[in-house]
């Protein structure tokens, strides 16, 4: 949140040329244009009625942004202070912005939590424009914190020591994890976002660029491209989830909010540092965060004593979205015991590890180690006979999907050889290339699948596979786009290897030399 200096104006009506005159200086048009008539906003955005410039005093300047000036105002009805935010005059006859801070106020309204500002009321004022008023906060930001401990604040590092930093993060965790359970995802998360109220209030801020949420379970025809056509995502490069600007989701979900809690815990845990050195040139930091080159958090944080919250980091940040926390939910359970002391999700402890976490929940547990030891025996032996299960159940899956993998793939390279026949009409020619794409799109189905399920096995039986037989499939499947010459299917074959099955793929390469050497082959062809 940017810094700005408190302009005090006169409350008085008496005096209430002298503030118009002021507030027209700051958020009047300079190019002649008109707004929209009171009545017109109201009408096109329902917004009720009532609402005069006349009814707020005391006004102190708190803050101009991008879009917006923030204002703190007596409400002289209640009888509190409350902040007003307008909009800025080159925006204020824009309907696309309009419509954005109208829409912010009224999903911060919507979401109703005690970790997201209050929204009082939405109204039109007079030569102003559309407004509203929410709850007034005097606090710092996160970030402000986060800069006054990295500079030796003595005063802020005895008030924010790591565990009172956690307190803040869940609070905005818990936020962000009740505007998704209404619908919304934030999008522009960051230290700057989260307030820390004077009497400990924590407030996640600025939802102007918030989106709702894709609905789980099945969609409508057309709805994933309604809510794809919407405007490109907004936020902070430094702190946005790679595969938003990679390209590679073209609209957020939880996941991308738990990347941006992710970036918040980094510099919460570094003290004020990024995970991406913002000194470099915009490209180039762009290409850092969409190849996950995150500064490690060793380099500011030494020692094994913070090695699981370095993990939790980790998991959260993850490149790959399957190895990311599915929800804040998750990241919240793993933050909470941690300081609870009980293992968390993101790495895995040894069982000396485990025990001594034990030990110090409960002092009388050498009286009970044997039981203990037991459980855990018990609980290993389960957790291996679920893994011989699940495995079992994959390898089913993949030996039915290679035998028609490998029709289709047949199939279609038999097909590719037939168009050379030249006894063959135009008509017969177009049938069968439409017969070796269908071939082709159904191999790359059951050859998708079975890399989805080689990925999944245990690292043993994952081994087994790629052994017999796991790296001539990759081969194969390559060798067959290339050859039937669809470059694109090659493209997005390469990208599910190092993307979906990026641990599954770099194995099969580092095994089998022949496939790393095609690999190279194919992509300088494709560059």
């Amino acid at each position: 949140m940017e810094q700005f200096t408190t302009k005090v104006f006169p409350s008085q009506e008496e005096q209430l040329p002298e503030v118009e005159k002021t507030i027209s200086a700051l958020v009047d048009p300079d190019d002649g244009s008109e707004f929209p008539a009171p009545e017109v906003l109201r009408e096109k955005f329902a917004i009720a009625e009532g609402g005069s410039f006349t009814d707020y005093g005391d006004l102190k300047l708190l803050g101009i942004g991008g879009m917006g000036a923030v204002f703190q105002a007596d409400d002289p009805a209640l009888k509190r202070k409350v902040a007003l935010k307008i909009l800025r005059s080159n925006f204020r006859n824009r309907s696309a912005s309009v419509e954005k801070f109208i829409r912010e106020a009224r999903i911060t309204a919507q979401i109703d939590h005690p970790n997201i500002v209050s929204v009082h009321r939405l109204g039109v004022l007079e030569n102003i424009g559309v407004y509203f008023t929410m709850k007034r906060v005097n606090g710092e930001t996160l970030r402000e914190i986060l800069t006054k401990l990295s500079s030796g604040n003595r005063e802020y590092q005895e008030k924010y020591h790591i565990r009172r930093l956690l307190e803040i993060f869940i609070s905005g965790c818990n936020a962000v994890a009740a505007a998704h359970a209404h619908g919304y995802i934030h999008c522009d998360l960051k230290p700057g976002n989260l307030m820390i109220g004077r009497f400990g209030e924590v407030l996640v801020l600025d939802w102007g660029v918030a989106r709702e949420k894709i609905p789980h379970g099945p969609l409508l025809p057309g709805m994933i491209e309604t809510f794809s056509a919407q405007a490109p995502v907004e936020g902070t490069p430094v702190y946005m989830a790679p595969e938003l600007l990679s390209g590679e989701l073209s609209y957020p979900d939880e996941q991308t909010d738990v990347y941006g809690l992710g970036a918040i815990l980094y510099t919460i845990l570094s003290r004020g540092k990024l995970p991406f050195d913002t000194n470099l040139p915009q490209e180039e930091l762009i290409l850092k965060v969409v190849n996950g080159e995150i500064t490690p958090l060793s380099r500011h944080i030494h020692g094994r004593r913070r090695h699981e919250l370095r993990a939790i980091c980790r998991k959260a940040m993850a490149r790959d979205r399957l190895e990311r926390y599915n929800s804040v939910e998750e990241l919240l359970g793993d933050i909470q015991n941690y300081l609870d002391g009980f293992p968390v999700s993101a790495c895995s402890p040894t069982v000396f590890g485990k025990f001594f976490k034990f030990v110090r929940r409960h002092p009388l547990i050498p009286a009970v180690v044997t039981a203990v030891l037991l459980s855990y025996g018990v609980y290993y032996g389960f957790n291996l006979v679920r893994q011989i299960a699940e495995d079992n159940a994959l390898k089913t899956i993949i030996a039915d999907n290679s035998k028609w993998g490998d029709t289709n793939r047949r199939l279609a390279l038999r097909r590719m050889e037939r168009l050379s026949d030249p006894t063959l009409s135009p008509e017969e020619k177009e049938n069968i290339r439409h017969n070796i794409f269908n071939s082709a799109l159904n191999a790359s189905i059951e050859y998708n699948l079975i890399f989805d399920a080689a990925s999944r096995l245990s690292p043993k039986a994952r081994d087994h596979f790629l052994t017999h037989g796991g790296t001539r499939l990759f081969a194969q499947i390559l060798r067959m786009h290339w050859h039937l010459k669809n470059r694109e299917m090659v493209r997005e074959f390469l990208n599910r290897c190092r993307t979906n099955w990026q641990p599954l793929f770099s194995n099969a390469c580092r095994m089998d030399w022949k496939l790393a050497e095609l690999v190279k082959r194919i992509q300088a062809r494709l560059d």
